[in-house]
């Protein structure tokens, strides 16, 4: 269900009410009065939903199984007919608000929201906070004497049936679907007045008092990026001639001749993308270039920009170009008539939103196709486009002495943005309006070689339900007394689709190499390699691109390169061949190009530690239980010191030591995949030599030693000194990843996932993150707890969580035959749902070809054990492996300490560090914490205080008192010598067809 209201329709004094409505609309109905009640039945019953609002929507979804739709569309309906908004949700909910905007205050792309929001014209609704805060929807409203519960009835007069578009995706009969939605969604009111009382659609978002500065922006990610904004008639309303994706291809292309192009063969940019990056309704759109800057294109800031200008000029010059805008409307065509097959979920949500932007007959293609071009329309975009009218900034992390000419001195009203402005001096305005032509070989796009026109689809011959193996020669060389491949193995399956029958294919490689992985010096190096690679192929990969061959280089994790090509299976092995030539021949790089490639990496390490803060600390687990993994502060220790002789050595030992996975499905006959390896190997691999057996690294798990007494815990200060937010992750190691392990995981999950969720989130509000799921590292099967909060000590939520887990046994153990059914059916009803693309059959092959399992039907093997599975099998399970009382339970937990909460990290570093001698752990003991008087729930004036907030099962589970409970810890202080006490699980390879 999509919604014409959104952030921009928020009341001034009520910043957030939209996107905090969508929060309470879960939260019980008068027909369905208990809070969990919707999201337990969805996943009950083998599926899940979320919602999200926009600056202009506010979207409702959901997906089930089949049997289960009509019970989730009568729960769904009732949240625009009945919702309670009870005073007891609304009070807690106002914590779930202010977690998210926790989570949001570190992210660049939200604080550059801000930071726009802040130059939005006086009295524009751009201006307020979207997301909310507890602030603005508690603190400053209870200041006023405004009653937030009452404000969001109020807001629900834009939830009328008029503003409202509903999508339903089903196997039933259109004419069944149809009257399942007249049934349960009639009762819709059609409140308030007509219209949608948007005045953002006749009000320009920016004044001149915004316009032709020059603003220097503080950001947290250390890439620097120079912007230039302008408003345009580009809003919804221009969506038949596309006139800004015309544009946005011209500015953006980045072959010969283009913006980038020309910049990066100064060393001066690294990126560039163009186009609309925000609309107000259907007049005005927010037009962005975008371009990534090196340090020296920093230190020439003036001519990057001219340099845009003097492309602006190029294309009026020009006028407007029909052979352009046929060749984007060909390719958008093609795009959209071969377009992989979204999941229901998404195909709902994306319909819903469409019907209110695009009349029905166009609401599948409205957002896709170019339908008549306005030459008119477009030039007039391009001449507003001029310095004057431009939003010029340049976001950098830091600004060194002398290196911004005005202070940074502003703050913005929300997530404390700091920049600095200054008025863009005359002369050049009057430079970049009229621009000299100062950068050579500007030019429109050539033409595409990589244009498909043979879009037939091959027959398939043996009708093969998986992929079976293509193998080619491989003859040993004698090496002392050692025999050696003389190039490496090729792991290589294929399988020709009979079942989709698009023309299109998936191909993959991974060659790893041993040296490239074996140390972090090396996997910096290889980091490097792949992007001056990245880099010769550019032109290449760009217009192949624009043809809907996809190109994805990056290293490989084991060390080496991964490549996907996906697209037209026509020209793909054109492209295949272009890149395996390239990689050949790869030049020494010049000194320019190594400085810019290991400072963009050096760019990218240091905003990974900006990531998220629970990313950080999955991250650890698999670097203290896997071989070869590296800490972030291990790989930019070493950037700061590579050089470009290393580089270059590097680039000839990568070649030895190879071993070479494949997987070709698709628009292929076998003898189209003989070509391509061969082609592979006679353009790169037959000059490579094969890893001999010994040299073959390892891909095993240790183990975590087994114990009912302790729990191993890593902890560590988080990445980010900005980010307030501590982590606790809890992994309880399972075993080698047979059908059973991953299968029975699954079940424990589908049980518990919404349980744990609604208890450490919604009841306890630790944070907006909170979740549990099964996991794969390596070929071992885990289940893994994690929860971030930016209101609680690691401790305290340890604790919470240890609670949580303390409730299981007696839970689990009372589970009820049927619900335990019901829950084993949603699961295989789920598994039995056939891929709807070839993009996820291959994914899904390409982790058996990954772990060298080889097991392609490993989903038809977990159905039949899922089958006959029963709850005797299923209890054992739990009591031996999840258990908190199991003596063979297996848990490493990571405890992350956000910049608040360092005193109870130093002190224990200290305590170890005064121990004698210091062993890699540190034992000790602590009393849980408990709950807070003042934060257990009191019910609201006329509640139930005996109403259950979840109903079925689920309602039973009751969190353990554990008020008097001591727990022993071993803090995990050196994790390198902690590994080596470890033992590992066997190899994945060893369980394939387990």
């Amino acid at each position: 269900m999509d919604c014409a209201v959104g952030q921009l329709h928020d009341p001034v004094h009520l910043s957030g009410l939209a996107h905090f409505t969508e929060h309470m609309t879960f939260l019980g109905t008068g027909k369905f009065p208990e809070e969990g009640c919707y999201n337990e039945y969805v996943e009950t019953n083998g599926g899940d939903c979320n919602a999200f609002t926009s600056l202009e929507n506010t979207n409702y979804y959901f997906r089930v199984k089949a049997s289960a739709l009509e019970g989730a569309l009568e729960r769904f309906s009732r949240f625009f007919i009945d919702p309670l908004f009870t005073e007891s949700a609304t009070e807690r909910e106002m914590n779930a608000i202010e977690s998210e905007n926790q989570r949001f205050s570190t992210m660049d792309s939200r604080r550059n929201l801000m930071w726009l929001k802040d130059l939005a014209a006086e009295g524009h609704p751009f201006q307020l906070h979207g997301c909310g805060s507890i602030d603005t929807l508690k603190h400053i409203p209870e200041a006023s004497g405004i009653d937030v519960r009452k404000e969001m009835f109020n807001f629900q007069r834009y939830y009328r049936s008029r503003s409202l578009k509903l999508c339903v995706f089903g196997k039933e009969p259109l004419d069944a679907l149809q009257a399942m939605a007249v049934k349960h969604f009639t009762d819709i009111p059609d409140k308030g007045p007509a219209g949608a009382d948007a005045p953002f659609e006749t009000i320009a978002p920016f004044d001149k008092s915004s316009l032709g500065k020059m603003y220097y922006v503080k950001s947290v990610n250390t890439n620097t990026r120079v912007c230039l904004y302008w408003v345009l008639n580009n809003g919804n309303g221009q969506w038949r001639a596309k006139s800004d994706d015309y544009l946005s291809h011209l500015i953006g292309h980045e072959c010969e001749g283009s913006i980038l192009r020309a910049l990066k063969d100064k060393r001066w940019a690294t990126a560039l993308c163009a186009g609309t990056a925000v609309t107000f309704g259907k007049t005005y759109g927010l037009f962005q270039v975008e371009i990534g800057l090196s340090s020296e294109g920093y230190a020439h800031l003036d001519e990057v920009v001219h340099a845009v200008f003097e492309y602006i000029a190029l294309i009026k010059r020009h006028g407007f170009s029909m052979d352009v805008y046929n060749e984007c409307k060909d390719t958008a065509y093609l795009s959209l008539k071969y377009a992989k097959v979204s999941s229901p979920a998404d195909h709902a949500s994306n319909a819903a939103s469409a019907m209110n932007i695009y009349p029905p007959q166009h609401c599948l293609s409205g957002a896709n196709l170019f339908f008549q071009p306005d030459p008119e329309a477009t030039m007039a975009m391009l001449e507003a486009m001029t310095p004057s009218a431009a939003i010029v900034c340049v976001k950098k992390n830091t600004f060194e002495d002398g290196e911004a000419p005005v202070p940074i001195d502003r703050v913005t009203r929300y997530y404390d943005t700091h920049y600095g402005v200054r008025d863009i001096p005359q002369a050049t305005l009057e430079e970049w309006a009229d621009p000299a032509i100062v950068t050579e070989g500007l030019t429109l796009p050539q033409t595409n070689e990589f244009l498909p026109n043979d879009f037939e689809v091959k027959k398939s011959t043996d009708g093969s339900a998986y992929p079976t193996q293509v193998k080619l020669p491989e003859a040993p060389r004698e090496l002392g007394h050692w025999q050696l491949p003389a190039s490496p193995s090729v792991d290589a399956h294929f399988w020709q689709d009979n079942e989709f029958l698009q023309p299109k294919a998936y191909v993959k490689f991974s060659v790893e190499s041993a040296f490239a992985g074996a140390s972090p010096r090396a996997w910096v190096l290889n980091a490097i390699l792949m992007r001056v690679l990245k880099e010769e192929l550019s032109n290449v990969t760009y217009y192949a691109s624009l043809a809907n061959l996809n190109v994805y280089l990056s290293s490989y994790y084991r060390g080496g390169l991964q490549l996907t090509v996906t697209g037209f299976s026509q020209k793909l092995q054109l492209l295949l061949r272009k890149i395996f030539a390239a990689l050949d021949g790869l030049p020494d790089p010049s000194t320019g190009l190594f400085n810019v490639s290991r400072e963009r990496f050096h760019q990218e390490l240091q905003n990974s530690t900006k990531a998220e803060a629970h990313h950080h600390a999955g991250q650890m687990l698999a670097t203290v239980v896997c071989f070869r993994r590296w800490t972030i502060q291990e790989l930019l220790r070493e950037i700061e010191t590579v050089t470009l002789a290393e580089l270059v050595a590097f680039k000839q030992a990568f070649r030895n030591d190879v071993q070479v996975r494949c997987l070709l499905t698709g628009n292929l006959a076998q003898s189209d995949a003989e070509e391509m390896l061969a082609d592979v190997h006679n353009a790169y691999l037959k000059r490579c030599r094969g890893m001999a057996p010994s040299f073959a690294p390892p891909e095993r798990v240790l183990q975590v030693p087994a114990t009912a007494e302790r729990f191993y815990i890593v902890p560590m200060a988080g990445t980010d000194p900005e980010s307030k937010n501590s982590v606790v992750t809890l992994s309880f190691q399972i075993g080698p990843e047979t059908t059973q392990n991953l299968a029975l995981a699954q079940v424990f999950d589908k049980l518990i996932r919404h349980v744990f969720f609604y208890h450490l989130r919604t009841v306890e509000q630790l944070g907006y993150v909170v979740q549990s799921y099964a996991a794969r590292t390596e070929g071992v099967v885990e289940f893994e707890y994690t929860v971030q909060s930016a209101v609680a000590s690691p401790w305290y939520v340890f604790s919470r969580m240890y609670a949580f887990l303390a409730g299981l046994d007696a839970w689990v153990e009372a589970l009820p035959a049927a619900d335990f059914r019901q829950i084993v059916d949603s699961l295989l009803e789920r598994k039995r749902e056939k891929p709807k693309t070839l993009q996820q059959k291959f994914s899904q092959w390409w982790v058996s070809m990954d772990n060298r399992q080889h097991d392609f039907d490993r989903v038809e093997r977990a159905i039949a054990f899922l089958e006959t599975v029963t709850q005797e099998e299923f209890t054992a399970y739990y009591r031996r492996h999840l258990s908190l009382a199991s003596p063979e339970r297996r848990v490493l937990g990571v405890f992350l300490h956000g910049s608040e909460q360092q005193d109870e990290l130093c002190p224990l570093r200290e305590q170890w560090a005064a121990s004698t001698p210091p062993r890699p752990v540190f034992p000790t003991t602590r009393p849980l914490e408990c709950k807070s008087d003042s934060a257990k729930e009191t019910p609201a004036d006329g509640e139930d205080a005996a109403s259950p907030a979840m109903d079925g099962y689920a309602a039973q589970f009751a969190m353990q008192d554990t008020s008097e409970r001591t727990i022993a810890l071993d803090y995990v202080m050196q994790v390198a010598e902690f590994r080596n006490c470890m033992a590992a699980f066997p190899s994945s390879s060893l369980y394939s067809k387990i």
